[in-house]
């Protein structure tokens, strides 16, 4: 019963992010605002342009980040994989949305948590003494796709973000932060640069 709970609240929750509209749109103004100053900043001057979806996706973003990482963080596994690509092709088409870079660290904090990304995964587990069924190969291959999908989205994100400002650039510090070590490749001279 939690497990069917669980699986249908995740799935509702990509459903929902998914039919949000969370497009901006520079602000309309009649030059009262345009003292001829420029920015480099891509967020500056831009304003949602449903700002109820905006609400909606904030608040589910809280809510997820509150609830999904304590409450049975075990059940999420078989979720990652989806999740972390469905939020990687929102970011795609929404980048300057720092809702979607907090998703993405949750989900690396649950992955540490579950030691998601430990290479030695195909040894047989035990849970309070009892041996479990060997991990199956399908498993390896989904943590391998996982692995691969955040260092493109990592390298993505270290682009993106030597332009962005304020939250958003809180919100991609704090993902490129959380990655595990076996996620980030190990040419450090993109990731340096990012922290400083």
């Amino acid at each position: 019963m939690l497990v069917s709970l669980y699986d249908e609240i995740i799935d509702s929750i990509l459903h929902i992010i998914d039919r949000l509209d969370l497009s901006v749109e520079k602000e309309k103004s009649d030059d009262e605002n345009n003292d001829g100053t420029a920015t480099t900043d891509p967020v500056f001057g831009m304003q949602p342009v449903k700002p109820m979806d905006f609400q909606i996706f904030y608040n589910l973003v809280d809510f997820c980040q509150d609830l999904l990482p304590d409450q049975s963080p075990e059940l999420f596994q078989k979720w990652i994989f989806r999740f972390l690509y469905d939020i990687i092709a929102t970011s795609t088409k929404y980048p300057l949305v720092s809702g979607i870079y907090r998703f993405a660290t949750f989900v690396m904090n649950i992955c540490l948590k579950l030691d998601y990304f430990k290479s030695n995964r195909s040894e047989a587990i035990t849970r309070d003494g009892i041996e479990m069924m060997e991990i199956d190969i399908n498993e390896n291959e989904q943590v391998t796709a996982v692995c691969s999908l955040v260092r493109r989205f990592a390298h993505e994100v270290l682009s993106r973000q030597k332009q962005y400002r304020d939250d958003l650039l809180v919100s991609c510090l704090q993902f490129i932060i959380s990655l595990p070590s076996e996620c980030i490749d190990y040419d450090f001279a993109d990731y340096v640069p990012a922290i400083q």
